[in-house]
């Protein structure tokens, strides 16, 4: 199953908070310029989550990394393109 369940609203909520808070930057242009400016003087400041929330919008969030690992009972086996099941059968057909 992909994305959120059946019923689940959490991103309405996050939605009606962006909408607000676009319109009233759209409407307040200057306001948006002074919460930027107090971020900047936090990062300054040596404010780490500051100085990490400016990065983030600037540079985009880093990739999380992910590591997979098998071991010698159970490896990990990864296949690209079409399984070698499939490619049987089309082998198979081929020959006939």
């Amino acid at each position: 199953m992909a994305g959120a369940p059946i019923g689940n609203t959490n991103n309405i909520k996050n939605k009606v908070w962006s909408d607000v808070l676009r319109k009233h930057s759209t409407q307040n242009p200057q306001e948006l310029i002074e919460v930027a400016k107090a971020l900047f003087a936090k990062a300054k400041e040596g404010d780490v989550a500051a100085a990490k929330e400016i990065g983030d919008r600037i540079e985009g969030k880093v990739a999380q990394q992910t590591i997979l690992a098998g071991d010698e009972d159970n490896p990990i086996n990864v296949t690209h393109g079409l399984s070698e099941t499939l490619i049987g059968l089309l082998n198979q057909i081929k020959s006939e």
